[in-house]
Parts: structure tokens; sequence; C-alpha cells
């Protein structure tokens, strides 16, 4: 089984996220590809506990009128192709987001995709504006 995992800005998005896969690694044979930014904790944490990682130029949404959120939806209509790029190379059978706004484009990306597996994984009580966004175009939250 192949899967790809995005999560990430924060340890609470990443450390359950690497317990996912671990504890999938031991019950079944499965190849994992973890989509994250340079930029987040995920690109050394990810890295150092060797699983294949690439990276994607994305970043939040400031909550007020600001220039910079032009650039946010450029980066992420960037990211959604380099999502599209890395699903088409890797083919998944699943696609799990953990969270942040670097999951965005790979849950957006599936969405339009019958192919794929998409859950969204969230271990917050309080679901920030991305995940919130992601939620309504995922097959299976929890």
């Amino acid at each position: 089984m192949k899967i790809v995992v995005s999560g990430g800005g924060t340890g609470g998005h990443i450390y359950p996220a690497l317990a996912m896969i671990r504890e999938l690694e031991q019950r079944t044979s499965c190849e994992v590809l973890y989509i994250g930014t340079e930029n987040g904790l995920e690109a050394d944490i990810v890295r150092r506990a060797g699983i294949p990682f690439e990276s994607i130029e994305i970043s939040g949404i400031r909550r007020s009128l600001s220039f910079e959120n032009v650039k946010t939806g450029i980066r992420f209509i960037k990211s959604v192709r380099r999502v599209r790029k890395l699903l088409r190379q890797f083919q998944p059978d699943i696609v799990v987001g953990t969270g942040g706004f670097v999951c965005g484009p790979s849950v957006q990306v599936d969405s339009s995709v019958d192919r794929y597996y998409i859950r969204l994984q969230k271990w917050d009580s309080r679901h920030s504006s991305m995940n919130r966004t992601v939620y309504q175009v995922s097959r299976i939250n929890f």
C-alpha cells in the first residue's frame, strides 16, 4: 500500500503523523511519502525519522487585509501543481492530512481525483481555517 501523509508547521501535526506511520509500517507493508514545507519543523523531523520527504512552498493566510495574501494565493496554486505531479509519480492508495496549512494542497488535489482515498486526521479540538476548508472535500474525517 502506498500512503501520502501531509501536515506540519508544529509538532502537534508532525509527531502524531509519525506515530501513525510507524504503526502502519508495523501492521502492513507500505510505502510512505511525506509532503511538507522546507520552512516548517517537518523538514528536519521527518527526514531524521528516515521517511521520504518532498516539499512544497506554501504559507498560511493572514487574517487581515494584506498583500501577503495575494502571494499566499500564488503559492497555493504552485503547490497544487507540485502536489499533482508528486501524486502522479507516487500513485498513492490513500492520502492523509494531519493538519496545518501544508496539507491543504494535498487534500484539495485529491478531492478532484476519484482514485485517491482521502482522510483528514486532526487531533485538536478546534479546527484551523485550512482544516475547516479541507474537511469539506475529505471523504473520511477523524
